[in-house]
């Protein structure tokens, strides 16, 4: 599976970026607000929020993976503890055969 949070991220920056420098203008005066590009701001703020979501949805997979090989080597690790008693049982028992 293709990680594309990369891709989000830059899709979400560049859409404030784009807010940022239609509200500069703006205020400048030289947008001149034909209807498209007053809803300019919200396309971008849509497309932000989708990056955003999205970003967030993937962040949740990662965690879920994450938690899987936590478990997984929370199990290892009771394996390994495990194995550590039983050959101190068996060091033992070599000592009183000596």
């Amino acid at each position: 599976m293709k990680d594309y949070s990369k891709l989000y991220a830059i899709i979400f920056w560049l859409s404030l970026l784009s807010i940022l420098v239609w509200l500069i203008l703006k205020v400048l005066g030289i947008i001149n607000t034909p209807l498209w590009l007053e809803l300019f701001p919200l396309f971008s703020a849509i497309f932000g929020a989708g990056a955003f979501f999205q970003m967030s949805f993937d962040m949740r997979k990662r965690l879920s993976k994450l938690e899987n090989r936590t478990e997984k080597i929370a199990s290892g690790l009771t394996t390994v503890e495990f194995d550590i008693k039983y050959i101190k049982k068996e060091m033992q028992n070599l000592g009183k055969a000596l």
